[in-house]
């Protein structure tokens, strides 16, 4: 986890012209977290609080029905009569 995101996005949120736009760090926090991190001690915390969400939404192909797709070009679902997706 060379160069990690954690520090180069707190890196860029000191430095100006976005410093004076973001407030201080929720999580992980300096307490948890010191400003002088390594890179082990970043992947620790991330691995030791990594939590994977599940998006319970997806995608809707559309595709012509016979090839398998669930919505047309006017966005209406397929075998509905007022549903549409958007």
């Amino acid at each position: 986890m060379k160069g990690n995101a954690t520090n180069v996005v707190r890196k860029a949120f000191n430095t100006n012209p976005l410093k004076g736009y973001v407030g201080d760090e929720l999580l992980p926090g300096f307490g948890v977290l010191p400003a002088n991190a390594t890179d082990a001690q970043v992947q620790d915390f991330v691995i030791g609080s990594y939590q994977a969400t599940l998006h319970p939404i997806g995608s809707v192909p559309m595709l012509p029905r016979e090839d398998g797709g669930a919505v047309g070009p006017d966005l209406k679902v397929y075998g509905t009569s007022n549903v549409r997706v958007v």
